[in-house]
């Protein structure tokens, strides 16, 4: 019920994400049902047609597994997951392939079955968390970008203010020329403070090379600027993981008029990955 029945619930029960991340309903119906048949074609060959239950090779059903997760999200791999629990109750129970007199009447072949639900509902919901996790921060910087698009008017700069993330822009030379009120409470830093490249002092002392070499890299290339980095708060003097990233704003003629970028605050998804 833990590993199977209560994440079913949890994704079905919460916002819906599919419509948020254009799903092509049509494709993505013909590959659901293609993962399903392969899944039910799979089981099958390993509970009825092959050794059964105790055969090792049944591992080979987790990969129909990672699939559903690295595809589907959690909502689809709590399905598949729920699908293969019946399929290997009903197959199990009706056929007992593999199975002796003894396994049968004890009934340990149960604890098999058991585990082996289990590890396939953790390789399904560990990567389709941790992808709905990036999903959410991808969104977030998104929406924090389009907002600072009209930055120079009090308006946008109003809600660029209200907004979670650390917001700056940077002229074509990489030089910060502005930041939102956010950077400014977190840092405890004037503007006047950090404009251009004053900003480095805030940068854990381990991560300003990679940090420096990267932006300059790519306000000369004009590529994309992504990092993680450590920034130091102003409150209590501890360095949170942040994911920096800035992309060109360029002219009709291609030209950069400017680089709009973001900080978002990374620190506890950073320590999640390290505890798994």
């Amino acid at each position: 019920a833990i590993f199977l029945v209560s994440p079913f619930v949890l994704a079905w029960v919460s916002p819906s994400e599919e419509k948020q991340r254009g799903w092509k309903i049509s494709r993505r119906l013909v590959e659901a049902a293609l993962l399903i048949a392969l899944l039910f074609a799979g089981a099958w060959q390993m509970l009825v047609l092959g050794g059964g239950i105790m055969t090792p090779n049944k591992s080979v059903l987790l990969l129909f597994i990672l699939w559903a997760g690295l595809r589907f999200g959690i909502r689809g791999v709590s399905v598949v997951n729920l699908l293969l629990a019946l399929l290997f109750a009903f197959l199990t129970s009706h056929y007992l392939r593999g199975l002796s007199p003894e396994q049968v009447s004890s009934g340990s072949y149960v604890s098999t079955m058991q585990m082996f639900l289990a590890i396939s509902a953790l390789v399904g919901l560990i990567p389709a968390i941790a992808l709905t996790e990036r999903d959410l921060l991808l969104r977030q910087q998104k929406r924090a970008e389009e907002a600072l698009q009209r930055a120079h008017d009090d308006d946008s700069r109003f809600l660029a203010d209200a907004m979670p993330q650390i917001i700056w822009t940077a002229k074509p030379n990489g030089n910060i020329d502005y930041y939102n009120q956010r950077w400014i409470d977190y840092t405890g830093l004037t503007f006047e403070q950090t404009k251009d490249w004053g900003w480095q002092p805030v940068i854990h002392p381990d991560d300003l090379q990679n940090c420096v070499e990267r932006w300059t890299r790519a306000f000369t290339t004009g590529d994309v600027y992504e990092v993680e980095y450590r920034f130091k708060r102003a409150s209590d003097g501890a360095y949170r993981w942040h994911l920096g990233r800035a992309l060109a704003q360029r002219d009709s003629a291609g030209q950069i008029r400017r680089w709009v970028g973001t900080s978002t605050d990374i620190h506890d998804k950073k320590r999640n990955e390290e505890l798994l």
